[in-house]
């Protein structure tokens, strides 16, 4: 769980697709308390207040595939653009458990000799 009162990151973004909205693309400050990693991709579920974006809250910034194509989501019901955006989530944590698994396995190896 998060602490609201917590901001772990205070980045400058670039907001490249808005899913619902009137919102701009392009680049805004967004406070949250999950860690951010610079040029990952992200789904924030964030509102917009007094000019900045705020995602405070548990599943509010969701990471994405380096190569997610934002293109993929255009032209797509709102229900549909998620599943893909979860979908892509779900397929990177995948990746990094396994990529986890082997960097574990090389470790135990190591050990070993």
């Amino acid at each position: 769980n998060y602490n609201d009162d917590v901001v772990r990151s205070d980045w400058q973004v670039v907001l490249l697709s808005s899913l619902r909205g009137t919102n701009a693309t392009g680049h805004f400050r967004l406070l949250t308390n999950h860690s951010l990693s610079r040029g990952h991709k992200y789904l924030v579920l964030g509102y917009y207040i007094d000019g900045d974006y705020e995602a405070f809250e548990d599943y509010r910034v969701v990471p994405l595939s380096h190569d997610f194509d934002v293109k993929s989501l255009s032209n797509k019901p709102l229900n549909q653009q998620l599943q893909i955006l979860f979908q892509d989530s779900v397929k990177e944590m995948n990746q990094e458990i396994q990529d986890d698994e082997a960097e574990r396995q090389r470790l135990k190896e190591a050990l070993r000799n």
